[in-house]
Parts: structure tokens; sequence; C-alpha cells
């Protein structure tokens, strides 16, 4: 056998004893370790023959009544009288210092000069002869004549009856309307035609613009403005121009059976190539 299994061996031998021996040291640690934490501990109590001894009676106790109390004496009220209040004197008056009397300064002698008086001699006027105006002939002015009074003489009214209006019925005044709006329907779509924007037609391009405005009864037309446009500018103005340029702002006057006074209308404008 070589020298160095032999050596290996022993190196084997010796390590399996090293780590055996630990491995039985680590488990009888471990069984006191269990053994000690299962084993509960138990306190030994000395046992008296006291402890089986009845319990003697215990006497009852009195109540003890507590003193009655004493009737509290009167006390007697102690009146101080209050001390008299010294008068406080009245501070003397403060006499006030005499203003020193200043001398008088002395009046200045004036020294009057003699005026010397000039006497004017009176100068003599020559005396003018007073000329008599011519007197002239006085003429009669005549009286003027006293306007004659003339008396209002009364006058007779004539009063006029105007005729009342004719009344219509609900069924007449529905067709005029709706013979109005057709009327201005067709006026609409004609102008539309014939303002058919250019452009639109090199495009080929068609909508519809609606329009709100109010229209009274003498034709007159207000407030115009667009409800609901179409999405090319130039279409919307075509329409606008239709009532502003081409109408005037102005359509006929309203059929004797329309009773109303204006009349709030949509209508709208189509541009059709068709």
């Amino acid at each position: 056998m070589p020298k160095r299994t032999h050596t290996s061996l022993k190196a084997f031998v010796l390590t399996l004893f090293l780590y055996s021996s630990a491995i039985l040291a680590a488990v009888w640690q471990f069984d006191s370790l269990t053994y000690s934490e299962k084993t509960p501990n138990v306190r030994e109590v000395p046992i008296n023959i006291s402890m089986y001894q009845t319990p003697t009676p215990v006497k009852p106790v009195k109540a003890v009544e507590p003193p009655k109390p004493k009737p509290a004496e009167p006390v007697e009220e102690t009146v101080t009288e209050p001390e008299p209040i010294a008068e406080i004197p009245k501070p003397e008056p403060i006499a006030k210092p005499k203003p020193a009397k200043q001398p008088k300064p002395e009046p200045k002698k004036v020294v009057k000069k003699e005026v010397q008086k000039v006497v004017k001699k009176p100068v003599e006027k020559p005396k003018q002869t007073a000329q008599k105006a011519p007197t002239q002939p006085v003429k009669k002015v005549a009286k003027a004549a006293t306007p004659k009074v003339v008396e209002p003489q009364p006058v007779e009214k004539t009063i006029t009856e105007q005729p009342a209006p004719p009344t219509y019925s609900a069924s007449q005044i529905a067709d005029a309307e709706d013979r109005y709006l057709s009327e201005l329907s067709r006026t609409l779509a004609q102008l539309a035609q014939d303002s058919y924007p250019r452009r639109a037609k090199r495009r080929h391009w068609e909508g519809e613009v609606v329009l709100k405005f109010v229209l009274y009864r003498n034709g007159d037309i207000k407030q115009l403005q667009i409800v609901d446009g179409d999405r090319r500018t130039v279409l919307n103005d075509a329409a606008v121009g239709i009532i502003k340029d081409k109408m005037g702002m102005r359509f006929k006057p309203f059929y004797k059976e329309i009773e109303r006074n204006q009349w709030h209308l949509t209508v709208p404008v189509n541009f059709s190539l068709n």
C-alpha cells in the first residue's frame, strides 16, 4: 500500500471521529433542553393543621352614634361707626401779579406852518342874450278808431265716423299667411339661383343657409342674422347678400287679411346646382 493512500485513510478516520463526536454532543444538548422545557416547575406547599380548623366567629360591631352638635351661640354683631371725614381745606386763590405800569410817551409838539391863502378874483363872463325859439303850430292828433269786438260764433263740429276695420275668419287669415310665405320662399329661391357664387359653381359646392329676421306690416326687414350657416363662408355671404343687396331689406307689405303687425320668420336659402 503506498504512503499516500495510508495518510489519506488516517485523515478520513480522524475527520469521521470528530464529526461524529460533534453530532453526538449536539443531540445530547438538544435532548437536555427539551426535557428541561417539558418539566414544569412544581412548588411544594407545606400543609399545616391550622388550615383545617373552623374560623372563629366574628363579634358584631356596634354602630357608633355621632355626637349631637351643640347649638351655636348667637354672634353679636358689632357695628363700627365710620370715622368722620376730615374736611379738606380749600386752596387759597393765588393772587395774579399786577402788570407794571409803563410810562406813557409824551405827545410830540406839532409845529403849525403858516399857510398863505391865495384869493382868486372872480372873472366876469359876458352876458348872453337869450334868443327865444320860434313857436311851431301844434297839430291836432286824430283819435284812433276803436276796433269793433266781433263776438265768436259757435262752430258746429262735424264728426265723421271712421268705419271699423273688417274682421276676417281664422281660415281667411291662415290662407293669407300661407300665400304670403309661399311667395317669399319663391322669391328667395329665385334670387339664390341668380346670385349663386361663381367660385361655388366651379367647385360644385352646394349648401343651405338658415336666416332669421323680423318682417313688419309695411314690408321692412330688420334684425337679420344667420341661425345655421354653411361650412363655406362664401355661401353664407351670398345668403345675407340676397336680403341686404337684392331685396334691400324689404319685401311686399302684408295682405289685408293678415292682422299681425310684425312677424318673426326663420327661412332657409338653398344653393343647389340641379
